[in-house]
């Protein structure tokens, strides 16, 4: 008897419930069909009313769970991404990145995590007001998205802070990462000037998330006290 997975995988619906109709009454290969994931077992004759029913009740059962799933998918996204730029959010930053840390350590891989500060958002909303801001946090979240590898990731951390984790990368990498995002063309470039600090995991220090993000963001103040629309390199 084919399993559940392979019988959803062949019908080509993951999701669709599973009737299983028997010449006879047997226990032993009810029990069997229904660990391996058959949704419910009929033995034959069938009655047509029995049958119509059955189904209708594996289907209701069917399109709870497909709720169930699509309502628990979209309180993930929201509890991991944020909702103005869709980019991961700090609580997503807080546990992903000590596990990528764990994992590159192990395979004696560095890490660089940026920090980047948007200099002209302050300007932006004194002057134009909150909504421009928010376009000018969108924008700049699409030209991260747009500059990153599919190994990389993206996270805001609030108001104009964001932070890019650089997996296998070492300094050389964080650098000419900073570099081309700081020389993006954009519709406001003046607004969209950015104040980046780098700093590096290297395996062997096997460092903290807390650790790495202090390094970062004191390189990224540096660079914001001297003028901004540059990086600096942590200690």
């Amino acid at each position: 008897m084919r399993s559940a997975v392979e019988l959803r995988a062949r019908f080509g619906d993951r999701a669709k419930p599973i009737l299983l109709v028997l010449d006879e009454k047997n226990e032993v290969l009810v029990e069997r069909a229904l660990r391996q994931g058959i949704d419910d077992c009929i033995v034959k004759p069938v009655d047509p009313e029995e049958l119509v029913h059955r189904c209708q009740a594996l289907l209701k059962q069917s399109n709870i769970e497909r709720a169930l799933k699509v309502h628990h998918d979209q309180r993930l996204e929201q509890s991991t991404k944020d909702s103005l730029t869709g980019l991961y959010n700090r609580y997503f930053l807080d546990e992903m990145i000590p596990k990528q840390l764990t994992a590159l350590t192990t395979l004696a891989q560095p890490a660089c995590l940026l920090v980047i500060d948007l200099d002209g958002l302050k300007r932006v909303n004194d002057e134009l007001g909150h909504s421009h801001g928010d376009r000018l946090i969108t924008t700049a979240a699409e030209l991260f998205r747009n500059a990153v590898r599919n190994s990389d990731l993206c996270f805001r951390l609030g108001g104009d802070e964001f932070a890019i984790f650089l997996p296998s990368t070492d300094v050389e990498g964080g650098v000419a990462l900073a570099e081309r995002l700081l020389s993006q063309p954009s519709d406001d470039c003046e607004a969209l000037a950015m104040s980046i600090g780098i700093a590096l995991a290297k395996p062997e220090d096997k460092a903290s998330l807390s650790t790495l993000m202090e390094k970062a963001d004191q390189a990224m103040y540096q660079a914001k006290k001297a003028g901004g629309r540059s990086y600096r390199l942590s200690d």
